[in-house]
């Protein structure tokens, strides 16, 4: 009920996701439905969803709308033993692991570093508008991944954050989905005392 209300409330056609912490590449899972147009399609897929991810926590559905167009990035931070935090930018969505088109750098990073981790993937003639697609705004994304590489500053307890798929569109971007993880132990930001 609440999902076919989310839906009405959003406008179809809308997208249905799982929610649950046990597991991250919610497609493998039959955790997302697609293109759905009306309330019997949305109650169906809520059905599926939930019978698809029996036994993995299964916490409910999150709604969005559909989008149409855009690339599809993914921009993350991650927490290395070695370097500390580092900032991660590539090719998003279901092809993530397939293609495996991603730059690394330490964080933070400044504007020339994020543009220059945007050229660095293999596909960056997509983002450019290949084929007579539309450029994607490159300017919105390296913002995007400065202010990404700045939270585990910001935010000493988080341990990893996953944006992806980041829609990049012709003029600006939208963050299809989230995934943030707390350390077990947060460490203290630089200048605290216990």
């Amino acid at each position: 009920v609440a999902c076919a209300r989310a839906c009405r409330e959003i406008g179809y056609p809308v997208v249905i996701k799982v929610v649950s912490p046990q597991i991250v590449h919610k497609s493998e899972y039959g955790g997302v439905s697609l293109g759905i147009c009306n309330e019997t399609a949305a109650v169906m897929a809520f059905d599926t969803i939930r019978k698809a991810t029996e036994g993995r926590d299964f916490r409910g559905v999150v709604v969005y709308p559909m989008l149409r167009g855009g690339c599809e990035v993914l921009v993350g931070m991650t927490r290395d033993p070695q370097f500390g935090p580092v900032v991660a930018f590539g090719v998003g969505g279901i092809h993530t692991e397939i293609l495996r088109d991603i730059s690394l750098r330490v964080a933070p990073v400044g504007r020339a570093e994020a543009e220059a981790m945007i050229h660095q993937i293999r596909s960056f003639a997509i983002l450019a508008g290949a084929r007579g697609r539309p450029p994607c705004d490159l300017s919105a994304l390296a913002d995007t991944l400065v202010t990404v590489s700045r939270l585990p500053f910001l935010y000493p307890e988080i341990a990893e954050i996953d944006l992806n798929p980041v829609f990049v569109f012709e003029k600006g971007l939208l963050v299809g989905d989230v995934r943030v993880i707390g350390l077990d132990h947060p460490k203290q930001a630089p200048g605290e005392t216990s």
